[in-house]
């Protein structure tokens, strides 16, 4: 596979990473600074669009450099997973939506877990009945990633069958101030929110089912792939950044009269870092080339979430060990990596999931 990057790709890469480094976004509230991104960036470009080549490569590119910045903008969450979900429903409340998130207006975001659930799609249980031509819901979703920062949510119900079925998922949008939604926000240790969501006797139109009633499965998977990929990218740039910080670290910090980087075993351990960073990078890209590729796109980006997670592990905790104490002090950027690459290996799926997953998808294709 060719990992090169075109002319206009490699301006995007370089132009955004300028513009998060330079842009004031700390003084920035109410949503501006991700309408700035989607509108003075072009982002908005990138949302996907019926009948057009989703443009998974440079998804990627941007989720590097947000990962590089260590910015926390729903561009995965809203852009790339809620955006391809909302170009497959063809409801008038979805076009709305889509070509409100294009101009930075909207920011939709999947709800699919619940309390006790895991990783597993299928067994999600959260009812959504029919009923005088109308959708009732009930039921929770925890851990909405974005889920304060959120216009509208894509919730995952069951509409037929019982939990562990592999048919019977649907997928309903709704908006933020819907009757009977209760959103209720909270922090996460990486600096990022999440939100839980409550469905009592939420009354919806026909309108608001996307797809196939029933077939949300398929969906909710291409949707984990597209997320872990950009996951992974994500990853691939907060990881070589935590690499130059304690490469930096170590050159200037001194022991015993001498730098800490002559010391060879300290050598070592960055060396050990960088060739787990090489095996991370490489997993991810194969990942995102992989998308297109619907035979290859669910073990790809399985194999790619359980390389990058070793990698955020072993570098995460490298790079603290290295940097010693300050480490663990927020004061120092390496301590808030850490905590992000450390969620990072979960989101999504966690690497025993993933494992088994990238059995299960690698048997059935042989």
């Amino acid at each position: 596979m060719d990992f090169s990057l075109s002319t206009e790709q490699q301006l995007l890469q370089n132009n955004l990473g300028r513009f998060l480094r330079e842009a004031p976004k700390d003084n920035e509230a109410g949503g501006a600074f991700w309408r700035r991104l989607i509108n003075e960036m072009g982002l908005g470009e990138l949302l996907p669009a019926p009948g057009r080549a989703t443009l998974h490569v440079e998804h990627a590119l941007v989720m590097e450099a947000l990962g590089r910045e260590l910015s926390r903008e729903p561009f995965l969450e809203a852009l790339m997973v809620a955006g391809h979900l909302l170009a497959s429903g063809r409801s008038a409340l979805a076009q709305v939506v889509r070509e409100d998130l294009g101009c930075g207006r909207a920011i939709p975001v999947l709800a699919w877990a619940e309390p006790q659930m895991r990783y597993d799609f299928s067994f999600i249980g959260l009812a959504a009945r029919k009923s005088e031509g109308q959708w009732r819901l009930d039921g929770r979703k925890c851990m909405v990633k974005a889920g304060p920062l959120a216009s509208h949510f894509l919730v995952a119900a069951r509409t037929s069958g019982e939990p562990g079925d592999a048919v019977g998922l649907s997928l309903f949008l709704l908006s933020r101030d819907t009757p009977g939604l209760r959103v209720t926000a909270c922090p996460t240790v990486d600096g990022g929110c999440a939100a839980d969501l409550e469905l009592c006797d939420v009354r919806l139109s026909e309108d608001a089912l996307l797809g196939v009633e029933g077939g949300g499965l398929d969906e909710l998977e291409t949707a984990r792939d597209i997320a872990v990929a950009g996951l992974c990218a994500e990853a691939r740039g907060a990881l070589a950044q935590m690499l130059e910080q304690t490469r930096a670290y170590l050159g200037e910090r001194r022991q015993f009269g001498q730098r800490l980087a002559s010391f060879q075993v300290l050598q070592h351990r960055l060396v050990d870092m960088y060739l787990h960073l090489v095996k991370a990078s490489s997993a991810s890209r194969l990942a995102t080339l992989s998308l297109a590729q619907s035979e290859r796109r669910g073990w790809a980006s399985s194999s790619a979430q359980v390389v990058v997670a070793t990698a955020c592990r072993f570098i995460g905790q490298a790079a603290v060990q290295l940097h010693g104490g300050m480490g663990m002090c927020d004061e120092v950027a390496i301590s808030r990596y850490f905590r992000r690459v450390t969620l990072l290996e979960r989101e999504f799926g966690g690497r025993d999931f993933h494992l088994a997953r990238y059995d299960v998808l690698r048997r059935s294709a042989s």
